[in-house]
């Protein structure tokens, strides 16, 4: 090791930077049932990430046609992410099968039953890790604000309603990218 008081700050600096950036624990205890190790492991990564960034998802919200957090559903949410969740991976083709519209089913909450509950489809995720994050984050806005899908394709995109405005916004926050409903609705039957 040099004696060089610049590089021991900067190594001393680098060091303390690592030590602080680590995924944040859970108050919260998670469940799993019917989920692989990668399954478990990519909803705790989605959760960490959402915790983590939702000043890039806010910024998402309320731009470009989705809409901006109503009320307290902000506080809802964030406190939902430390909340004791179960996640249930149903990857059965029946109940995990292709809607009318030619979209695929990614994920499911029945709210006012199961108010920790969520189902994941995630045979159907087909973009990785942006799949999780974008569908807890969906499935938990309809936790926190009852709220139906728009029954046309093209709606669902041009006036997405609550739930749908999340997973969107926290789709394009986690790619660093806009949100166009056209990119989307040029796939709707």
């Amino acid at each position: 090791m040099t004696n060089n008081p610049i590089f021991r700050t900067a190594l001393l600096g680098a060091v303390l930077a690592a030590a602080t950036v680590s995924t944040p624990a859970f108050a919260a205890k998670i469940k799993y049932k019917n989920c692989s190790k990668t399954d478990e492991r990519n909803i705790k990564d989605a959760l960490s990430w959402l915790k983590n960034n939702m000043s890039k998802v806010d910024r998402k919200m309320g731009k470009n046609g989705l809409k901006d957090w109503p009320g307290g559903s902000r506080k809802k949410f964030v406190k939902k992410l430390d909340k004791n969740l179960k996640f249930v991976c149903k990857n059965d083709k029946r109940k995990c099968k292709k809607n009318k519209d030619g979209s695929v089913l990614m994920g499911k909450v029945v709210p006012v039953f199961k108010q920790k509950t969520i189902q994941l489809c995630t045979n159907n995720f087909f973009d990785g890790q942006v799949n999780y994050v974008a569908t807890i984050a969906h499935e938990i806005a309809h936790l926190i604000r009852l709220n139906a899908h728009r029954t046309s394709c093209k709606k669902k995109y041009e006036k997405p309603r609550f739930s749908q405005s999340v997973g969107l916004a926290a789709y394009h926050a986690y790619k660093s990218s806009t949100y166009k409903a056209s990119n989307y609705t040029r796939w709707c039957k």
